[in-house]
């Protein structure tokens, strides 16, 4: 009995999978690009911003913050601490208009490379007492820390009463 050899080629689910073998035993899988899935969370996306920015922010709960600190402590974020050129308008955020590079926030580059854009979003600072850990990827327990981190970052030159000052301003909003 004489046998002859032949290309087998399999095919499996008829699109999806594709297997030959040749003459000299080997294999080849062959599967196509899939579809791209259509996306269907980027338009609900400005919505859903627009929602959240509607709801209001619940306030600090009495005595939790030192008024008169914080009142300081607004001067120098409008001021010379610079916060609110990037943590503006209502909800202390230009997240609709800017992001900004990882040598801006002091940030791990490599974290942004899981985003789109590659870039930082400002965080909205309403009701920021009550979500720590704080900053993009919760490396700070406390609004302190924060505070620390920007001005060591920016080279604010902060001395401890105008960064105590900062963290209760904050514990305000």
């Amino acid at each position: 009995m004489k046998t002859t050899t032949k290309p087998l080629t399999l095919l499996l689910c008829s699109v999806f999978l594709a297997a030959a073998c040749s003459d000299n035993d080997s294999l080849q899988v062959i599967a196509p690009e899939p579809e791209p899935e259509p996306d269907l969370v980027t338009p609900k996306l400005p919505a859903l911003l627009e929602y959240q920015h509607s709801l209001d922010a619940p306030r600090p709960p009495d005595d939790s913050y030192d008024m008169e600190a914080a009142e300081r402590g607004k001067r120098l974020f409008d001021g010379a601490a610079g916060c609110s050129g990037c943590h503006s308008g209502p909800q202390f955020t230009d997240a609709g208009t800017a992001l900004h590079e990882a040598h801006e926030v002091g940030a791990d580059p490599l974290y942004a490379t899981r985003t789109i854009t590659r870039k930082y979003r400002t965080t909205p600072l309403r009701a920021l007492w009550q979500h720590p850990p704080y900053y993009h990827n919760g490396e700070f327990n406390t609004l302190a820390e924060v505070v620390d981190h920007y001005d060591l970052v920016h080279n604010l030159g902060l001395q401890n009463s105008d960064k105590n000052d900062l963290v209760e301003y904050l514990k305000s909003l």
